[in-house]
């Protein structure tokens, strides 16, 4: 199964959580093709969440609160901050999701770019990704 990176420019059949969309060059290109997945954890700028916030989302929906994302996805809670290097709680973020049929000797692979406009670590709010 071939995901052709995102080539149709919709996101489905993935499942979207939060700040999810497809775009083209965004920071760098996409690995081939014309398209690529953006996910953001840009909150609602209003939002006393959004301490570094003031930019809207990317794909017109805002990043979810981290309660939110886990229900989304499965994961039980506070799972997510447990993945922070620093310590410090995750506040909100974006995912997508599928399901997929793999047997032995099948390959998953992906190819991503972190990005930030953030000083890393800001001691407080770290971006980071799993």
């Amino acid at each position: 199964m071939n995901n052709g990176s995102f080539e149709s420019g919709a996101l489905s059949p993935w499942l979207g959580y939060g700040d999810a969309s497809v775009t083209g060059t965004f920071g760098s290109a996409p690995a081939d093709g014309g398209f690529q997945l953006l996910l953001s954890t840009l909150p609602n700028p209003t939002l006393a969440i959004a301490p570094l916030g003031g930019q809207a989302a990317y794909s017109g929906t805002d990043a979810l609160l981290t309660a939110a994302l886990e229900t989304g996805l499965g994961i039980d809670a506070g799972h997510i901050s447990s993945l922070s290097q620093n310590g410090n709680p995750a506040f909100h973020g974006s995912a997508v999701s599928r399901a997929v049929t793999l047997t032995a000797g099948d390959q998953i692979t992906f190819e991503w770019n972190f990005l930030t406009n953030e000083p890393t670590p800001t001691g407080t709010y770290t971006d980071f990704f799993f």
